[in-house]
């Protein structure tokens, strides 16, 4: 997926995203998650195996994401909404996937670099704690707002996902 200017430099200044899933029974779940990204903007995150999100992913790779700047006014608002996929990161893209997290989370700390990248069985097997990722499907982006009766009204306008 391509960004334009506004859109990157929002994903790359927020730490957290909003996931939505939902569960066998059709009830909707929301969680604030730390995030990290590739190239691509498929998003990255480790949860433990038995919160609500990762059970509802195992049963239901539907999901969507919310990434938006609550401090900016509400004429200068931003935000990127996402419908896609998510899923449990299999073992065998795990250092790569635990790659990108640690240059992301902790650009210049070496030391913790080097300790979290050997922690690859934290992730595996019968471990409480597993990584996940968000490949999104379709996007948006808050269009140009109006104001109408002193009130603002929100549009999105879609991003075209290039793969």
């Amino acid at each position: 997926m391509k960004l334009d200017m506004k859109m990157a430099q929002l994903v790359n200044r927020m730490k957290y995203m909003t996931l939505s899933t939902v569960d066998q029974n059709g009830n909707p779940w929301v969680t604030p998650l730390f995030y990290v990204f590739d190239d691509q903007y498929n998003f990255y995150w480790y949860s433990r195996r038995v919160a609500d999100h990762s059970k509802n992913i195992s049963h239901n790779s539907a999901a969507a994401v919310s990434i938006y700047d609550q401090n900016m006014s509400e004429d200068n608002a931003g935000g990127l909404y996402l419908k896609g996929v998510a899923s449990e990161v299999e073992e065998s893209d795990l250092d790569r996937v635990i790659g990108i997290y640690v240059v992301r989370s902790y650009p210049g700390e070496t030391e913790i670099r080097n300790e979290f990248v050997t922690m690859t069985n934290d992730f595996k097997k019968e471990s409480p704690l597993r990584f996940y990722r968000f490949t999104p499907k379709a996007a948006w982006t808050l269009g140009k707002s109006e104001l109408w009766n002193n009130k603002w009204l929100d549009f999105s306008e879609e991003i075209k996902i290039v793969p």
